[in-house]
């Protein structure tokens, strides 16, 4: 590694530690010095996005779909490779235990993050205020637009309090031409969800009129849709310094100028080197998740082509989302 700049005297520093000419290479490199003053600032606003961006259960929710996809595609691949034993931790069975703990953690996470969300904001705003009628009439348009979410809400209390066979494995396996083919899939067994107490007759409905028992990752990443965009009109109702900070952060990344690598603020900084003794700076990274809060457009779920369920479109739901939050 080589330093390529070095504070004299030092001052808090931001830099950069990266890539340098298109190749991968030790550098570290000083972007901006700071007063103590904006340094401060910029310690605030990460404090203030870091709970919101980072510790919110959407994080973990993002995290449990993943695994559900992994837990799958693993899953295909052994039975094409005929490695998938009939009993044991690797068996089907097995599998379909563990995805339906995954769908039990995502769906609790769901009903946690809409709690949690409404009780900071109630913390921050007061009980009744317009900021936490705001966010109710969010989440009250989140469940009623977007099946998966609605579904995965009702979900919930079944795998809880009633049954875990909800969720049902289907296996098929074909050749096309020389090569196998095979689908795993795991879908919600509407039969039985539509007896439950805690579904009512709109749900059961929309769940009589889907053209086949819905997939769980499909609904999955339609709630993951929907609260994604929710979330960005949500947060600002959360603490009320959160527009402050993303321009706090906006300001700092525009010293690195598009520059590739890690963004980190230099708590002390070593002695210039001499020959090749080189010595890190004590820092921190700045979390590229809280970056892409602060810069640039904000994250958007694609468009999915839903098969089991019915279409969503994030963008449009964001549009509309937009007008309730600003309110009468």
């Amino acid at each position: 590694m080589r330093f390529i700049e070095f504070p004299e005297p030092y001052t808090p520093t931001a830099l950069l530690y990266g890539t340098h000419g298109g190749e991968k290479v030790d550098l570290l490199r000083v972007v901006a010095q700071f007063s103590e003053d904006t340094l401060e600032q910029i310690e605030e606003a990460l404090e203030i996005l870091s709970p919101l961006v980072l510790e919110s259960r959407r994080a973990y929710m993002h995290a449990a779909a993943i695994e559900m996809v992994e837990l799958t595609d693993v899953a295909k691949q052994e039975i094409l490779d005929g490695e998938m034993p009939r009993m044991g931790h690797r068996s089907q069975a097995t599998l379909h235990h563990r995805v339906t703990l995954t769908l039990v953690a995502f769906c609790s996470l769901q009903a946690f993050e809409q709690e949690e969300t409404l009780k900071k904001i109630e913390r921050e705003n007061g009980v009744d205020s317009r900021e936490w009628t705001r966010a109710k009439a969010i989440y009250h348009y989140l469940f009623d637009e977007n099946l998966g979410y609605r579904i995965l809400a009702k979900l919930r209390n079944i795998l809880h309090h009633e049954s875990m066979q909800v969720v049902n494995a289907k296996n098929s396996s074909w050749m096309e031409g020389p090569e196998k083919k095979n689908l795993l899939e795991f879908r919600i067994n509407r039969q039985l969800m539509m007896k439950s107490r805690h579904v009512n007759k709109k749900l059961k409905s929309n769940l009589s009129s889907l053209p086949e028992d819905p997939r769980v990752e499909e609904l999955i990443y339609q709630s993951l849709q929907g609260l994604t965009m929710a979330s960005y009109e949500l947060k600002p109702l959360m603490n009320k310094k959160y527009d402050w900070a993303r321009d706090v952060l906006f300001e700092l990344e525009s010293n690195f100028v598009g520059c590739k690598g890690y963004r980190m603020l230099a708590e002390t900084f070593p002695e210039k080197p001499e020959g090749n003794e080189i010595e890190w700076p004590q820092f921190q990274i700045i979390p590229p998740e809280i970056l892409r809060e602060s810069v640039g457009p904000r994250p958007v779920l694609r468009s999915k082509r839903f098969q089991s369920i019915p279409q969503f479109d994030p963008r449009n739901f964001a549009r509309e989302i937009q007008n309730i939050s600003s309110g009468p």
